[in-house]
């Protein structure tokens, strides 16, 4: 018998509900075509389902399905003899493309992210991360051995960064600074910026080997003189001496335990009035939406936690390092920099927290 106080759902929101439970074909499908190139080959007049199938040596028949579906969601579109055009969504998607989406696609569809959703319900009732539990080790070490995922992580998280990069560049005092260590800086897109606009100052990029070995190529050839390049496991251990070390977008990829690390980390490297800078999300009731509260879910499944974390949060991350926050300025959106020094030691005989 139906229960009179649960409201009957109308054929609107069946609909929805059914389509959204179909997302996992969308994110496959651009995954693919990202992979294939397919709006590249769109781009150059490779356009019809034949000329595309004999590039791609996929059978035209299982091709045309792909393309038809995305058609139907707005990923390309079909003139009246029935060769395919870019739409401005498939054109994100396209290889010259300087936005974020086409290394997002081949980051979030890759099968290592994608059998990690099959071990979800282990990992919320374990607390384990899921991408470890499907793929035997975690997910930096993972980045190390796939050259192809560690590509498209790294392209993904320095061109979704571009706005915050110059943003957060020009929000920092850095006159009295001479050395900056950018911790986690991947292949150096912010640290880039903040070299451009402090001319006194000599960056130090600082990530785990198999990046930076990437991020030497990538370097501008006037900068690298400007530029030492580390690898290291930030949880371990950061070049020491420098008057400012820098995590941009950093913590919101670990748990609290392993971010406690990091920030424990740096502690140790930083002497006298160094600073930590941290530029991160801030999680707040006022810009929160439903994009955000996904890649917290997100961050879940490839790290057991991490994501967005209120100011409180973060302010009692940077104490248990024995770091004390003095200063909070947000600077685009709910993205903040937070700048914080070595907490004064407690007086004599006084218990630490």
């Amino acid at each position: 018998m139906d229960d009179p106080r649960r409201p009957s759902p109308d054929h609107l929101t069946q609909q929805w509900l059914s389509q959204l439970m179909l997302s996992h074909c969308a994110e496959q499908a651009i995954y693919l075509i990202s992979r294939l190139r397919i709006p590249d080959l769109v781009e150059s007049g490779v356009d019809t389902i034949e000329a595309m199938a004999a590039e791609t040596n996929i059978p035209s028949r299982p091709l045309r399905t792909l393309l038809d579906a995305l058609e139907g969601i707005g990923i390309f579109a079909r003139h009246t003899d029935g060769r395919y055009i870019n739409t401005p969504a498939s054109a994100l998607l396209s290889s010259d493309s300087l936005s974020a989406e086409a290394a997002r696609a081949r980051y979030y569809g890759s099968s290592q992210v994608w059998n990690a959703w099959t071990r979800f319900d282990e990992s919320i009732r374990s607390g384990k991360p899921a991408f470890e539990l499907a793929n035997g080790r975690p997910f930096y070490e993972s980045l190390r051995e796939d050259d192809e995922l560690r590509a498209a992580f790294s392209t993904y998280i320095a061109r979704v960064s571009q706005k915050s990069d110059a943003a957060g560049a020009r929000s920092l005092e850095l006159a009295d600074a001479r050395t900056v260590v950018d911790v986690g800086g991947g292949y150096g897109s912010f640290l880039v910026q903040l070299l451009r606009a402090n001319p006194q100052v000599h960056g130090v990029l600082y990530d785990l080997p198999e990046v930076t070995e990437d991020a030497k190529r990538l370097l501008p050839a006037d900068l690298v003189d400007r530029i030492t390049v580390v690898g290291g496991d930030m949880r371990h251990s950061v070049p020491a001496g420098a008057d400012v070390y820098v995590l941009k977008s950093v913590l919101c990829d670990w748990p609290d335990a392993e971010a406690g690390k990091v920030l424990h980390s740096c502690a140790a490297a930083m002497t006298g009035d160094a600073r930590l800078i941290t530029i991160e999300r801030i999680a707040s009731s006022v810009n929160d939406t439903g994009y955000e509260r996904l890649m917290n879910l997100q961050m879940l499944l490839l790290f057991g936690g991490g994501g967005l974390r209120p100011l409180s949060e973060m302010r009692d991350l940077l104490e248990s390092a024995h770091l004390s926050l003095t200063s909070a300025t947000e600077i685009t959106g709910n993205q903040s920099v937070l700048i914080s020094q070595l907490a004064p030691p407690p007086p004599s005989g006084a218990t630490s927290r």
